[in-house]
């Protein structure tokens, strides 16, 4: 079975540095917070929903090194 967390991460797709879009619409119960997206929505990094966020998670779980801003 494939991981939810995983699942939930492919709904998106980076389009630049910090920024990444959703591409299908989903849900999912983070510990901290439930995130429900919809298609076309665009997130970006240091914007947090509820203290969570959501892009620095897609950068962390993609691999992506980021520096400060």
């Amino acid at each position: 079975m494939k991981d939810p967390m995983e699942n939930f991460a492919k709904r998106f797709v980076r389009v630049e540095h910090g920024m990444w879009e959703c591409v299908s619409d989903g849900a999912f119960n983070f510990p901290q917070v439930r995130v429900e997206v919809t298609s076309g929505a665009t997130f970006t990094r240091g914007t947090t929903f509820n203290g969570f966020d959501l892009a620095k998670w897609l950068d962390e779980q993609n691999g992506i090194k980021t520096t400060s801003f």
